[in-house]
């Protein structure tokens, strides 16, 4: 896979990820961004504006130590070209596809990602993802959470 990443160079702007999966079969493709945060940052969501060239799916994913390559805890979120504001409870991130009642440890967590991949998206396919705003903390007054 490829993807190029660009900024508007504005504090809070929007970042592009312009990507195209690898062709052929089914390989792990992905392309991502990653957003890095302090150790010991605590928050309970993350808030974030979200548009894409064409309509799909993205996971947002928060990654903390444990395990051989660290944990990795995600939600899909639906994207098109229309921008919309987005808030994830960290309480609704899955583990990878382990069934579990254990849930991201925000002092722990050290990036916040956006990525396309093969399970949401065909192998081949190309596009841009823009996100803008990115926040973490309580959800912003008047803002519902994505469910």
């Amino acid at each position: 896979s490829q993807n190029a990443v660009r900024s508007d160079g504005k504090v809070g702007g929007e970042v592009a990820m312009t990507f195209r999966l690898g062709p052929g079969p089914l390989n792990g493709q992905y392309a991502a961004m990653a957003y890095p945060l302090d150790a010991g940052t605590d928050f309970d969501s993350i808030t974030a504006t979200l548009r894409s060239s064409a309509p799909m799916r993205i996971s947002v994913q928060v990654r903390q130590p444990g395990g051989v390559d660290g944990e990795r805890w995600h939600r899909s979120v639906y994207v098109d070209q229309t921008p919309r504001q987005v808030t994830l409870r960290l309480q609704d991130f899955n583990l990878g596809e382990v069934v579990t009642d254990r849930k991201p440890t925000p002092a722990q967590v050290r990036s916040v990602l956006f990525v396309v991949d093969t399970w949401h998206t065909k192998p081949g396919t190309a596009g841009t993802v823009w996100v803008s705003d990115v926040s973490i903390g309580g959800p912003p007054s008047g803002v519902k959470s994505e469910r």
